[in-house]
């Protein structure tokens, strides 16, 4: 949760400090730099700088680009994952915000090829009728919303949908879809006793939901009719509900 916070923060207030001046810093950098990610990174044990742009991901070092990875989208989110393919190097997980393309990217660092790449779909009811996309429902692609990575696992949510990619298989395990956006995930360990990582989700009205890591399935709900105020207490008061619950 707080990496998350974290990174919002970063959001926020990236105008205040030129992403301009930083990049000229370092070096030149094609695109419009006023990008979600600057940070640094731990890369294959050596400390890397990795930068968005609206075009790339540049990996820099010494001022100089070790690498840059060609998206033609603006990266959202970025994460190094201990090599799951088992080639002795890092991959480096990448989402962007498309809602037309692929939006999640995992790239070996070896040689950084492309490993896989997907998106999370939800049906979505079109209200504008016209002659080219007629009322009704369309599957759309939406960006992930927040995550968290356990070993080979990947945990997210997605405009309204909840779920678990594996990322060495590149399948997903399951996706379970809900009524209402969803705006953040926590892992909570094992609270229903069946050998699998459980999640908790938030909604966008402040539902909070233990879902079964195994299936998605509901375990416990929390009604929270007002807004999320206080998300770390809401992650701590319903996870002693429900062990507090089992006992």
């Amino acid at each position: 949760m707080k990496k998350h916070l974290r990174k919002r923060l970063n959001h926020i207030f990236r105008g205040i400090f030129s992403s301009n001046i930083f990049a000229q810093e370092l070096v030149y950098l094609k695109g419009n730099t006023n990008g979600y990610v600057r940070e640094k990174i731990v890369l294959n044990n050596e400390e890397v700088y990795a930068i968005s742009t609206d075009r790339d991901l540049y990996l820099i070092k010494d001022k100089s680009i070790v690498q840059a990875i060609n998206l033609n989208q603006t990266v959202i989110f970025l994460e190094v994952v201990s090599d799951v393919n088992n080639n002795g190097y890092d991959e480096i997980l990448i989402f962007t915000n498309s809602n037309n393309l692929d939006n999640i990217y995992l790239y070996d660092s070896k040689e950084y090829e492309l490993v896989f790449k997907t998106a999370i779909t939800m049906s979505a009811y079109n209200l504008y009728h016209d002659k080219d996309l007629p009322s009704g429902y369309y599957d759309v692609i939406v960006p992930v919303e927040s995550y968290r990575v356990k070993d080979i696992l990947l945990y997210g949510v997605a405009g309204y949908k909840a779920f678990i990619l594996d990322l060495q298989s590149s399948n997903f395990i399951w996706e379970e879809l809900f009524l209402d956006n969803l705006w953040d995930i926590e892992l909570i360990g094992d609270i229903d006793k069946d050998k699998h990582q459980d999640v908790m989700v938030i909604q966008q009205r402040g539902n909070l939901l233990a879902l079964s890591g195994q299936t998605g399935k509901v375990i416990y709900e929390s009604k929270k009719p007002d807004p999320v105020k206080s998300e770390i207490g809401m992650v701590l008061s319903l996870v002693y509900r429900v062990v507090e619950k089992q006992h």
